[in-house]
């Protein structure tokens, strides 16, 4: 545990995972699509509802909103976790995701959010997943990205092979979201149904959200791009969106599955 926990520091210190704001910008991105899910699912017949690696607790605080008793967030960062505790809703515990710290059949959903990608054992944590849920619960995956299939132009802005090689150098699986229906279906999940968001971001977006963006780019590529290269990255990214010429899409892959 103590392990994982100085792990997930490190990613911390490199701002692989940001803090509540940054956290809730990006919960801002796809709030439309959690509604949808929440709808289809049905999320109000559902007593208590668990996200793992749950961060600030900005999703975890959305789900104790909706399910019928309260929400449940763990992760291994008691840092972030103490945040949540005195900000959102809900209840929050330091714990791994591949041995949670709950009996069986407690959850009637068990929900990630851009997690996936981090797990070292994603078998394992989907088991997990499986094993706190009740009968007939819900397996709830938001969002999770497969950066293989990434669009980030022109040439002279992308940063796409600089973002894989740091986020595989950091133990994570860039194309994690393509996997998350095998994950499902192998755990032992049935009416697993995987979809793609709409991950086209428009040149407003594009500058809009360019300065926090860029922010998040130099302190993920710190320890493994020059700085010089990253700067021509900045540079030509700004031109392009000036000139129209930006594009970037990321493909973002959802899941639902029932016990």
């Amino acid at each position: 545990m103590n392990g994982l926990v100085e792990w997930a520091r490190r990613l911390d210190a490199a701002g692989v995972f940001g803090g509540p704001q940054e956290e809730d910008r990006q919960l801002s991105w796809y709030a439309a699509h959690r509604k949808r899910i929440y709808r289809n699912v049905g999320i109000r017949n559902y007593d208590r509802a668990l996200e793992v690696g749950c961060g600030t607790g900005g999703l975890t605080n959305e789900l104790d909103g909706r399910v019928r008793e309260y929400a449940v967030g763990v992760d291994v960062r008691p840092e972030a976790l103490a945040y949540a505790t005195q900000n959102r809703e809900g209840e929050y515990i330091t714990a791994g995701a591949s041995a949670l710290p709950f009996n069986e059949g407690v959850f009637g959903v068990v929900a990630f959010a851009f997690t996936v990608m981090w797990l070292a054992e994603p078998g394992t944590v989907f088991a997990e997943a499986r094993r706190v849920m009740k009968g007939g619960g819900q397996l709830l995956i938001f969002a999770e990205p497969d950066y293989y299939s990434l669009v980030d132009g022109p040439p002279e802005a992308s940063s796409k092979d600089e973002v894989i090689n740091a986020l595989v150098g950091y133990g994570a699986d860039p194309g994690a979201g393509t996997r998350i229906g095998e994950y499902a279906k192998r755990a032992g999940f049935g009416n697993v149904v995987t979809r793609t968001l709409d991950a086209s971001w428009t040149l407003e977006r594009l500058a809009e959200e360019e300065d926090a963006e860029m922010y998040n780019l130099r302190r993920l590529l710190a320890a493994t791009v020059r700085e010089k290269r990253v700067e021509e990255i900045a540079v030509a990214r700004r031109k392009a969106i000036e000139e129209g010429k930006r594009s970037y899409r990321l493909p973002i892959y959802c899941l639902t599955a029932t016990m």
